[in-house]
């Protein structure tokens, strides 16, 4: 048997990539569904792992500390990005142990250095700003219990109605690197693109774990997460409920 048959037509390796692109072009938009679901799922493990190492600040350090949620639209920036909305997290804790907010019309202004003074009180930043692309919050037709579109079928079927979210109040004026020279102000008002017409701010955890958003105790404070595919494309196949125990502090992560 001579070399020249052991050996791949011209035809023959044009059939067999013809066959591995198409399998590639089938496969990717699979692919590209998975690793958007996977990134979703490690951001909701983030942002309740942040939500957890302010608890466990507050109470080993017996202080006040806030957790700030701040939606942006990446397409305004330089250069733009338009692969959906983004989500950026950070935490702050008062350094002498005391709470300066009233819950009533208090404003935090943070200086370059992470830091600033209400009433006396240092306030300063303990957790880097984390960016959550394609991540969007909602407050408003919160999800419910069920396994219809935009329903969730481990969420507890009796849930206070309507449910506790994340208070407008206080006001952290920051300046965010990539997002201008502006400060820009927490709470602010939320894109259109991401389903929400209300304003998102900020949790609370006492130095005994307490979470609020306000100065009244509350049960529960639930927040609802959706993956934005691209701008202003929600995709309702991943969505997800954080409850924030309001006596224990403690958060838990309902998925669809």
């Amino acid at each position: 048997m001579n070399g020249r048959s052991k050996a791949f037509t011209l035809v023959e390796l044009l059939v067999v990539l013809a066959i591995i692109t198409i399998l590639t072009v089938i496969a990717t938009p699979a692919l590209q569904g998975l690793s958007g679901a996977k990134k979703f799922t490690n951001g909701l493990g983030q942002i309740a792992g942040i939500l957890e190492q302010a608890r466990a600040y507050a109470t080993a350090q017996n202080t006040y500390v806030w957790v700030a949620f701040y939606p942006y639209d990446p397409s305004t920036l330089t250069p733009p990005d338009n692969s959906g909305d983004a989500l950026c997290v950070a935490a702050f804790a008062s350094a002498d142990g005391t709470d300066p907010i009233d819950w009533n019309s208090t404003t935090i202004n943070l200086e370059s250095s992470g830091t600033a003074s209400v009433t006396g009180t240092t306030i300063s930043q303990i957790l880097r700003f984390t960016s959550f692309k394609q991540i969007s919050i909602r407050t408003q037709n919160y999800f419910t219990q069920g396994d219809a579109p935009g329903q969730i079928a481990s969420l507890p079927s009796e849930i206070s109605t309507p449910p506790t979210g994340p208070s407008a109040i206080p006001a952290f004026q920051i300046a965010f690197k990539g997002t201008g020279s502006s400060p820009l102000i927490l709470p602010s008002t939320i894109p259109g693109d991401a389903q929400t017409s209300q304003t998102i701010s900020v949790v609370q955890f006492t130095p005994s774990g307490v979470a609020r958003v306000s100065g009244s105790p509350v049960d529960s404070i639930w927040i609802d997460f959706q993956r934005v595919k691209a701008k202003g494309l929600i995709d309702d196949n991943n969505i997800a409920a954080m409850r924030i125990n309001g006596l224990t502090g403690l958060t838990t992560v309902y998925r669809k």
